[in-house]
């Protein structure tokens, strides 16, 4: 299973157009009804604020996810050395029921994403749609429930039923290879947009990016690919290793998934083809993240790589680097040139050598495939 690159749904600003304060809880649930109506419901968890029209059993699960998320990105942020201030109020989330809803909300803020989720820095908010109602799980749902009434037909007419032992085995069989590909989509949802879309909304709210200032790219979805991985892995800490980017960076090298090291001609190669991109143009150009499809998936899976190698290996100059980052101001533009400057102050040149080392690095890390989806 591969997925493709999240784009990155966040806005950003011109000089002109700076994000208001946040509003304390109350005034965030105001909002929120504003935005949706009266027929929504709210649900505050212990730094959520989540207004929803779902049943609550798709709730349930997604508070679980919200929290754990919140938890491990402050575990994290104290791993690397890195203090930041808890918010005293909860984050917004918009949960729509209906996808025809929260496209139809997505698109009264000129997102443009094929994503059932979105963090956006004007309105600081978090807003998903039910992946259970989407065309795709509508049908596996229908599929897995007439399997489910022949079965159950089956069994109300006993031995007078014509069904044989293996038909009745079939059936069983067939719902349940459809509930584990429902389960699997789900579960990418979960990582690769739920706990991805929150981590964005939890970075800029704990002063580690501003809202509204030119924030890099690269690290925006670096740091928020660190945290599309399994619930019980991500309890691990530092330790996590998010498989299915590492696959994608393994791709872009075009080495197989057992290998351990890379000749200068294949990196060379890699480059030349433009699988990989050298990380001089990561760090400094903010296009490589506006991609769809699967020309941005090595820009993701690079950004990832760069910010677990960047939190191993140079651990002080990683936190040093975020707090000069956290210095910007919003609307203040900053070219290429700066992005370069200021990363290589803290980490050295972003030379050959440089590239070299971190590419050594990453094939060092075993990857499992089968979490990889591969």
């Amino acid at each position: 299973m591969k997925i493709v690159a999240v784009a990155a749904t966040f806005l950003t600003f011109t000089a002109a157009a700076s994000p208001p304060p946040s509003p304390p809880d109350d005034k965030v649930a105001a909002a929120m009804f504003e935005i949706v109506g009266e027929d929504f419901r709210i649900r505050k968890t212990d730094h959520f604020t989540i207004v929803y029209d779902t049943s609550y059993d798709v709730l349930r699960p997604l508070i679980g996810r919200l929290e754990g998320t919140y938890d491990t990105i402050l575990r994290f942020c104290e791993g690397v050395g890195l203090g930041v201030e808890p918010r005293s109020e909860r984050f917004g989330v918009l949960l729509f029921d209906r996808r025809e809803d929260f496209d139809r909300y997505r698109e009264s803020l000129g997102v443009a994403t094929t994503a059932a989720g979105f963090y956006h820095q004007q309105t600081n908010l978090a807003a998903f749609g039910n992946m259970l109602n989407t065309p795709q799980l509508r049908q596996i749902n229908a599929e897995i429930d007439q399997a489910l009434e022949r079965l159950k037909q089956f069994r109300q007419h006993g031995k007078s039923s014509r069904s044989s032992p293996g038909e009745r085995e079939a059936l069983r069989r067939r719902a349940s290879i459809l509930r584990a590909r429902r389960d699997a989509i789900v579960e990418r949802f979960n990582r690769f947009v739920l706990q991805h879309e929150v981590a964005h909304q939890m970075f800029f709210n704990i002063g580690v990016h501003v809202r509204g200032a030119d924030n890099p790219l690269w690290l925006v979805e670096g740091l928020a690919c660190q945290f599309e991985v399994p619930e019980s892995r991500a309890a691990r800490g530092l330790g996590r290793i998010n498989h299915l980017r590492l696959a994608d960076l393994r791709d872009a090298l075009g080495v197989p998934f057992d290998a351990r090291r890379i000749s200068g001609e294949e990196l060379e190669a890699a480059v030349a083809l433009k699988r990989l991109v050298p990380l001089a143009e990561l760090v400094s150009d903010p296009g490589l993240f506006t991609r769809h499809g699967a020309d941005g998936v090595p820009s993701y899976a690079q950004a990832w790589g760069l910010v677990y190698y960047l939190t191993r290996k140079h651990r002080e100059p990683f936190a040093a680097y975020l707090r000069q980052l956290a210095t910007r101001k919003p609307g203040v533009a900053v070219g290429p040139k700066r992005e370069i400057d200021e990363f290589e102050f803290h980490f050295g040149p972003l030379d050959a050598q440089f590239q070299q080392a971190w590419v050594a690095y990453m094939l060092r890390l075993r990857l499992d495939p089968e979490e990889a989806g591969r």
